[in-house]
């Protein structure tokens, strides 16, 4: 599973996941802007030396754009879950917001702190159009301590965040996926951020299957986990 926070959920044994992670993070696609990230994603599956992937993309939308960039050749299953899409980047005013919290490292920070707040964090503009139900708190914790601990984290966000979007590449790279040949399951939400339009559309360019989680928001898998678990497990043994 591919999201925001960049983590990278592997079905194999822990010490093989660290040894594909450190490869690639030392390969020179590892670097700090939209379309090195986009890179990482295809090193990341070379590294582990993976076929026939089901990549679940959710919130951060880079991964659907290997096929652009082709290195989708490992992926025979796309599972597209409320994303970034088209030229919704970044998405939404949780986008827009976290742009201007990412213009130095005390911002960053700054903003990390004001996350970890429980009752700051539900509040509509800031966390809140993201998931509907109340986030862990152990689980923010766990997302927000690297970048804390570490100001070299906080200085790669910042020069990731200044990357300049081309809205109408965006596009281009996103309709590329017209020619992913794998199945496709497009798990959507109806959701302040990512556009409804958008999951059709991803559906009709990837002939792919459109279903929604009832009652989420962006991050399905929290809010909602039990029934995104029952349709992708639906979607995989189909």
């Amino acid at each position: 599973m591919i999201h925001g926070d960049r983590k990278y959920f592997y079905g194999g044994s822990r010490s093989e996941a660290h040894e594909a992670m450190r490869k690639f993070l030392r390969s020179p696609a590892a670097l700090t802007n939209t379309r090195s990230q986009h890179a990482n994603v295809g090193d990341f599956l070379d590294a582990l030396d993976l076929a026939d992937v089901t990549l679940v993309v959710t919130d951060w939308g880079g991964a659907l754009f290997l096929t652009d960039i082709g290195r989708d050749k490992r992926v025979a299953r796309l599972v597209i879950c409320p994303s970034e899409a088209f030229d919704n980047f970044p998405p939404g005013f949780p986008g827009k917001v976290a742009w201007l919290a990412s213009r130095n490292t005390f911002t960053v920070s700054m903003a990390m702190r004001q996350l970890k707040i429980g009752w700051l964090r539900r509040q509509w503009l800031m966390f809140g159009q993201m998931a509907k139900k109340p986030v862990p708190q152990g689980t923010v914790d766990e997302w927000m301590a690297a970048g804390l601990a570490d100001r070299r984290i906080r200085q790669d966000l910042v020069k990731y965040c200044r990357t300049k979007f081309d809205k109408a590449d965006l596009i281009r790279a996103t309709n590329r996926l017209a020619d992913f040949d794998g199945d496709v399951l497009v798990l959507w939400s109806r959701n302040p951020v990512t556009l409804d339009e958008h999951a059709a559309r991803l559906a009709d360019l990837t002939g792919g299957t459109l279903r929604y989680v009832d009652d989420a928001h962006v991050l399905v898998m929290l809010d909602q986990p039990a029934q995104t678990a029952r349709e992708i497990g639906a979607f995989l043994t189909r």
